[in-house]
């Protein structure tokens, strides 16, 4: 009730499918009309040059599930006012008083999290049978992991979003931590830290679920790693945010 009577809610909201998808269209048009110089006096549309098929079956998946990650900072500011604001307004000590337990606040803010990630989901979705060019002999769902790959990792990231706005309550230094720790702090960590164990840091599990697809435009790999380790890992990170929430909200940090 509170979520759908959210003005803020439904501004970012609007604003994340007015950005996403004109920025698809862009892209696609761009591509459509300009033209490369391949040498010998010889002109391609990239549309049609392999290394930038970006919106050919099955490479159209992976690309704009890549480009849908950029704006999931705007479905973190959802969560960061929703979660905050309870905080500011002793909306959530009033619902505690009232008879709501500590699980079922995080249950409904999770509810509102996987649908959030739902709605992202199924607008990559759409945009991806809309834009996308089919091949001769490629199946149009090849490659249709990424959505999969897209929806846990826009999941996880918002967990950790109402992780740390659990911790310090608000809204603004919530935002500065979160882009502080997956621009900065992670990158540090992981610079640091062996291999094995900096693949398994937060920001690292979501980047190999949506590696960089350049890699495959310059005739490398960048495949979405949905292994058992990954998810495990994905897992228990969902877990301990969750705990952590718990446990302030246990120790009374209303």
């Amino acid at each position: 009730m509170k979520v759908l009577n959210n003005r803020t809610f439904w501004i970012i909201l609007g604003l994340y499918v007015l950005l996403f998808a004109p920025a698809a269209f862009g892209i696609d048009n761009m591509l459509k009309y300009s033209k490369i110089n391949i040498g010998n006096g010889q002109e391609v549309n990239p549309i049609g040059f392999t290394g930038f098929a970006f919106f050919k079956y099955p490479q159209v998946w992976h690309n704009l599930a890549y480009l849908g990650s950029w704006f999931q900072i705007l479905l973190a500011v959802i969560i960061v006012s929703l979660v905050s604001n309870e905080y500011s307004f002793k909306t959530l000590r009033q619902n505690i008083i009232d008879g709501m337990s500590k699980a079922e606040v995080i249950i409904g803010k999770e509810l509102v999290i996987i649908l959030l990630s739902a709605f992202a989901t199924l607008v990559l979705f759409v945009l991806c049978l809309v834009l996308g060019k089919s091949v001769e002999g490629i199946a149009m769902f090849t490659g249709v992991e990424y959505v999969l790959a897209f929806f846990l990792s826009l999941v996880l990231y918002l967990n950790f979003a109402y992780c740390l706005t659990s911790l310090v309550k608000r809204a603004g230094l919530a935002l500065g931590l979160l882009l502080l720790y997956t621009l900065v702090i992670e990158n540090i960590a992981a610079y640091r830290l062996p291999e094995s164990i900096a693949q398994f840091l937060p920001m690292s599990v979501i980047g190999s679920m949506l590696p960089n697809p350049f890699a495959d435009f310059v005739g490398g790999t960048a495949a979405a790693n949905l292994s058992p380790p990954n998810l495990i890992a994905w897992g228990i990170y969902n877990a301990v945010f969750i705990g952590i929430i718990y446990l302030l909200l246990k120790k009374g940090r209303l």
